[in-house]
């Protein structure tokens, strides 16, 4: 059909006119997290909370592939969650390919934990296969196993079920297990600039080995200079969180995207939506984007572009963080990656402490969490919005916070409270974004320090499995990088505790009758010595003591003699400790220490005869 120039620009007036007062309208009431935020909007329930219920906890079966993707090497096997067996006899399992009926396996269950396999799954694909658990009086649970073929270029990267953490090749060709440790990372004005290769020695001095790039909007163009990034950082063996915020909801830009990046030896993650809550987009946008791919005239070889140039005017997110997207539009990247590089997970971040947290999660591998809590100017009031802050209404910055560090141990807790609920406890990593950045529309200053170990040692006590600070760029102060290299440098000693499948959803956490204090400990594979940190979340000094006497006293009864000995042999680091960590022996074993206000410590114990 031929259309002439009048009726195109009547057509394109009209859609123009549309859009304007759809602005109008839809901009009436802006909305983060759900809420409205504008001096003069009603204060009304967001909605999104998190519902499901755990009154069948007791009666489900969780079943995971002890490895996503198993690669055509892998033993397949699954690991089996069944509630606590009060009888004390074995449970029969079965696993069937829905697709066939076949059973792969039968398996007789005598603990609440079981590693089961081999499936005889048959050959690799590409697509992966649905399955189901079914044990007699408990309620079936669905998986899927991802097997694939040999990797040709490229990485791959899996989630080990058994540990919670990555498992990746190292440049020997070893397989490793993996805690990315880094920063989101200026792209224009920083890494493509003339001091990159310094950057990147600064990073790799500071045991960095993770670099999320954040890219210039709509994303990074200019392919050539990107490449010599890439390059400078896997010569460095740090690793790449491939970022596409701003081009997530363009199928046609996320596959050219991909095919791009794929086959990079240092990519660990594709990283789609940034800190979005539901937001619908107006049928008028959408006629117009159509027609003007219909009747606009694009010169050849610049299609993709314009065609994209376009949809990121009228899709861009105008809104402060918290609110972009519909629902189905990161799943549905999520299943174009997948589709096209079925050897990468893919991750997304999660501003709001309770919106939609089911929806946003679907068919996503890794979550982060980004609450905001240090120097907030006002927890209740924002001063930029002039509206108060309340869970109904408001932003001031970080959603239904306080305004100091339990508000990070708190949302961690809540992320895996709706992780197991969902039945994601082994297939969905959680990470967490310390706060590292300058912004003062809602915060009085960046963090310090002291602030920043802090925060780090919170996530890991909390089982976060990797960190990735918002943000680097020229702009950081040297505080911060050396608190950046402490930490790393600590992650190299921890690791080893870290990851031990035993010490998975295991979550020793003692309060020592302090709401303040907070501290966990992780046990090595011999029980022998232990990784043990400690925090204080609060601005004034605070002593603290533990009792570890039934972990570490009354099984063994060997310990209890004269000759044993427990001593703290290596202190990791301490930040604001007034008194060191000391072990007291006796009838009891006692670890004591004071924080000169907020403070961590992390330290080896080591028992000896």
């Amino acid at each position: 059909m031929i259309i002439g120039k009048s009726l195109r620009r009547v057509i394109l007036i009209f859609s123009l006119s549309l859009v304007l007062v759809g602005e109008l309208k839809s901009e009436e009431f802006k909305k983060w997290c759900g809420k409205n935020y504008e001096n003069g909007s009603p204060d009304q329930d967001p909605g999104g909370k998190f519902s499901i219920s755990p009154k069948d906890e007791g009666k489900k079966i969780l079943c995971t592939p002890t490895l996503k993707p198993f690669l055509e090497s892998d033993r397949l096997e699954v690991i089996v969650d069944v509630p606590i067996l009060k009888d004390k006899t074995s449970r029969e399992l079965k696993i069937i390919n829905l697709e066939t009926g076949e059973e792969l396996l039968v398996s007789n269950l005598s603990s609440e934990r079981s590693i089961v396999g081999p499936l005889r799954i048959g050959r690799t694909s590409l697509k992966p296969y649905s399955l189901e658990c079914r044990s007699f009086g408990l309620i079936s649970h669905r998986l899927e196993v991802s097997f694939l073929p040999k990797v040709i270029s490229g990485s791959a990267v899996q989630l080990d079920a058994r540990t919670g953490f990555f498992n990746v090749l190292d440049k020997e060709g070893s397989l490793k297990t993996f805690f990315p440790y880094g920063f989101y990372t200026g792209y224009g004005g920083y890494l493509n600039g003339p001091d990159l290769l310094a950057i990147v020695k600064s990073m790799k001095d500071r045991r960095i080995n993770l670099v999320h790039i954040v890219p210039d909007a709509p994303y990074i163009k200019d392919i050539e200079n990107l490449r010599k990034v890439l390059k400078a950082l896997a010569d460095s063996n740090i690793y790449l969180q491939y970022d596409m915020r701003h081009s997530y909801n363009n199928q046609t830009l996320v596959e050219l995207q991909v095919n791009e990046i794929k086959n990079q030896p240092n990519l660990l993650t594709w990283y789609t939506a940034d800190e979005f809550s539901k937001f619908l987009l107006q049928i008028n946008k959408v006629l117009l984007y159509l027609f003007f791919i219909l009747f606009f005239k694009k010169k050849k070889g610049e299609g993709l572009i314009k065609e994209y140039n376009l949809s990121f005017f009228l899709f861009q997110n105008i809104r402060p963080d918290g609110a972009v997207d519909d629902f189905n539009v990161p799943k549905m990247a999520s299943s174009l990656i997948n589709s096209i590089d079925p050897y990468h997970p893919v991750a997304l971040v999660l501003n709001c402490e309770d919106y939609y947290f089911s929806e946003y999660t679907s068919g996503t591998d890794v979550i982060m969490t980004d609450p905001y809590p240090i120097s907030m100017k006002s927890s209740t009031f924002s001063s930029r919005w002039n509206t108060s802050c309340t869970p109904t209404h408001g932003d001031c910055g970080c959603d239904n916070c306080k305004g100091n560090f339990k508000d990070i141990s708190s949302r961690m807790e809540k992320f895996k409270v709706r992780r197991d609920l969902l039945m994601r406890s082994r297939s969905m990593q959680i990470w967490g974004v310390p706060q590292a950045f300058k912004d003062e529309s809602y915060w009085e200053r960046p963090p310090t320090g002291v602030e920043f170990l802090l925060s780090c040692s919170l996530y890991v006590l909390e089982g976060a499995v990797g960190l990735v600070g918002w943000i680097e760029n020229s702009d950081m102060s040297e505080e911060l990088k050396q608190a950046t290299k402490v930490f790393g440098i600590a992650l190299e000693k921890m690791i080893g505790y870290l990851t031990l499948p035993d010490n998975y959803l295991i979550h020793q956490s003692v309060n020592s009758h302090n709401r303040n204090i907070m501290v966990r400990y992780w046990k090595d594979s011999s029980n022998s010595s232990i990784l043990l940190i400690s925090t204080n979340m609060v601005e004034n000094s605070q002593a603290w003591s533990i009792d570890l006497s039934s972990e570490f006293l009354d099984d063994v009864d060997s310990k209890r003699s004269v000759s044993f000995r427990i001593e703290v042999v290596e202190k990791i680091f301490e930040s604001n400790v007034l008194q060191s960590l000391e072990i007291k022996k006796g009838d009891t074993l006692i670890g004591s220490g004071n924080f000169d206000g907020l403070g961590c410590g992390a330290y080896i114990l080591k028992f000896s005869n």
